[in-house]
């Protein structure tokens, strides 16, 4: 039996949107941890006096779920 197909969309990609943010940034370093957004957060945070919350909420669209360091999801 068919099931009805499911639209699966991509992980964000938060490398374009740092690097747009914040150009001074090392891209090689952040291709790694492109799909990560608390792991591009670390990597953010030591180039910025930004906290970890303020870079997660400029990273993360509102159309995506709320992304905590805690949680790490």
């Amino acid at each position: 039996m068919n099931s009805p197909a499911q639209t699966l969309q991509p992980s964000p990609d938060y490398y374009v949107r740092a690097l747009a943010l914040w150009p001074r940034l090392e891209p090689p370093r952040l291709e790694h941890v492109r799909h990560d957004p608390n792991l591009m957060a670390v990597r953010i945070s030591r180039r910025t006096t930004l906290s970890m919350e303020a870079i997660l909420a400029l990273l993360v669209d509102c159309h995506h779920e709320t992304v905590s360091p805690a949680d790490g999801r």
